[in-house]
């Protein structure tokens, strides 16, 4: 069964088959998935944060999976609007991996398929890294910007 592609390249829209059917929260700083069970077919949801970045991987490189089949990963946000695909990562041509920076806060999801577009029944793990924004102080995520001082403009 194939879905819909666009574009030059596949980039797979699985619907609405959520697997699993909660949102994943990730822990920052630490490689970790949302089931150890997935299928080229099926999206997981995952929460996010606006300045974050978000690491998804099918890739040993990158969380240390491996997929036994040439997986695709599509980063949708949540009116389905494409946000990052990828087919081929690493130098390895059955390997995915994806880097986003979150640009809202609520939920990402992350649609698993075997190229082109394929489902199958192999259990494949998408690994997912959160790595949080740097906050400097007072909420500021800008060093530079955080670091200027009005006041020692002004002439005393």
């Amino acid at each position: 069964m194939l879905f819909v592609a666009s574009g030059a390249f596949a980039q797979c829209d699985n619907g609405e088959n959520y697997y699993p059917s909660s949102v994943y929260s990730p822990t920052a700083g630490t490689w970790g998935s949302a089931t150890a069970f997935n299928y080229a077919g099926e999206v997981i949801q995952v929460a996010v944060t606006s300045g974050d970045t978000y690491e998804f991987s099918t890739s040993a490189d990158y969380g240390g999976v491996g997929a036994g089949y040439d997986t695709q990963l599509t980063l949708r946000d949540e009116s389905g609007a494409e946000l990052a695909f990828n087919d081929d990562c690493c130098g390895a041509p059955y390997e995915s991996y994806l880097s986003w920076e979150a640009t809202y806060t609520g939920t990402a999801y992350v649609h698993l398929a075997e190229y082109p577009c394929a489902t199958n029944f192999t259990n494949t793990e998408v690994m997912i890294l959160q790595t949080s924004a740097v906050v400097v102080g007072g909420g500021c995520t800008d060093e530079a910007a955080c670091n200027y001082d009005a006041d020692a403009t002004e002439d005393d």
